[in-house]
């Protein structure tokens, strides 16, 4: 108890996934810090107060990192489990998507040097996908997903949907919506999204039937009349019009969201 456990993340979801384990090691008062990089800081600020803005691997007296796995065309992604192994750290990373496993290999389907001490999936077909791919078994551990077996116990009350639409500035009584929007890359994983090497789509760009997706969702019957939130993806930017409600990542967390919503 003596030793913090250091926790870094730099992408959207993994602070998502981090945060019912932080506040599980609050609770039973472990000493944590918390460092990150946009988008991450932003969403972990506004839940904690312990949380810097990491530019070198921070000189401490930890005894374990809990972290994410980013895309390796960013370096420090990395290049942090040798930093950690360097600082006499063990490293566990928390998976917190299905998509993106190639994130493990190289451009030549190698498995990478750059892995952790543990990587804990939401499940065993996760594991026995990766071990299949020639990730060593050892270093996994199957523990569910954080996040949305934290949701799950949650209790969304006609009451808190009413008091959150009302400090929202939403609809009382209109049937709300939600649209997660995700990025559909049409290339490889370790390639750029520059349109080099075939596009990449946002919901606003997709079809379904011959016509845009969003407007096909919105022509449904059971959609007539609905007011529609978009929850875009980290790297998107768009603007609210008569029919849509943008809620950036710095507005609403994800339990404020899911709150909302019909």
């Amino acid at each position: 108890m003596n030793k913090k456990i250091l926790f870094f993340a730099k992408e959207a979801g993994t602070s998502a996934v981090l945060t019912p384990v932080i506040e599980r090691l609050k609770v039973t008062e472990y000493p944590v810090d918390i460092y990150a990089v946009s988008p991450a800081l932003h969403s972990l600020s506004s839940r904690f107060g312990n949380v810097y803005m990491w530019n070198n691997f921070p000189e401490a007296n930890y005894e374990l990192m809990v972290t994410g796995y980013g895309h390796p065309s960013v370096a420090s992604n990395r290049s942090i489990f040798r930093e950690a192994r360097e600082h006499g750290l063990k490293s566990i990373v928390i998976l917190d998507n299905w998509k993106g496993t190639d994130r493990f290999f190289n451009k030549d389907g190698t498995v990478t040097d750059a892995l952790p001490d543990i990587i804990a999936v939401m499940d065993f077909e996760t594991k026995k996908h990766l071990v299949s791919k020639g990730v060593p078994e050892e270093i996994f551990e199957v523990t569910g997903h954080p996040l949305l077996e934290m949701f799950c116990q949650k209790k969304f009350t006609v009451k808190k949907k009413m008091k959150i639409r009302k400090e929202m500035d939403l609809p009382i009584k209109k049937k709300i919506c939600l649209l997660a929007s995700e990025i559909m890359h049409f290339h490889s994983y370790h390639q750029k999204c520059d349109g080099s090497n075939g596009k990449c789509y946002s919901i606003f760009e997709m079809k379904a039937g011959g016509i845009p997706l969003l407007r096909y969702l919105q022509q449904m019957e059971i959609n007539k009349d609905a007011l529609f939130i978009i929850r875009q993806h980290p790297n998107e930017r768009y603007k609210c019009n008569d029919e849509l409600r943008f809620l950036d990542w710095h507005e609403a967390d994800e339990e404020t969201v899911l709150s909302v919503v019909d």
